[in-house]
């Protein structure tokens, strides 16, 4: 008799993926906090009580392997990962809307085509000017 074949992963090899991917919000978090040298735990510190996790537990994600993640924590750290990261995009379109602004008033074509070449890697829609050569 044949033995059937789950496709769906055993728990361990899920729990890994969900803890990595704890670990690697914390730390991204953690490192978006840091302010320099020597802030590295200060700013741990700031992301746990921010985000309502124990300091503890990023101290075990950052410098031991859990077994799993708490869905509490896992959807805490999920949350401010992706609240970081719009607040990166958000950081990012008001930068490219300022470097537009100083291209057009200046009437920069190296200015434009810069400006044309990082909204275009970042994603951005902006459209460059009627009278911007090679753009």
């Amino acid at each position: 008799m044949e033995q059937k074949t789950s496709a769906r992963l055993p728990y361990f090899a899920m729990t890994s993926i969900l803890v990595d991917k704890a670990r690697s919000w914390a730390d991204f978090l953690v490192l978006r906090e840091a302010r320099g040298p020597g802030d590295f735990m200060p700013a741990m510190s700031r992301v746990a009580r921010r985000i309502g996790v124990r300091e503890s537990y990023l101290k075990t994600l950052r410098y031991k392997s859990p077994k799993d993640v708490p869905a509490s924590i896992y959807e805490s750290l999920r949350a401010a990962y992706e609240a970081e990261c719009l607040r990166q995009e958000q950081k990012l379109e008001h930068e490219l809307r300022i470097a537009r602004a100083l291209a057009d008033a200046t009437g920069s074509a190296f200015v434009r085509a810069a400006v044309a070449g990082a909204a275009g890697v970042a994603g951005v829609d902006f459209p460059p000017a009627d009278d911007a050569p090679g753009v």
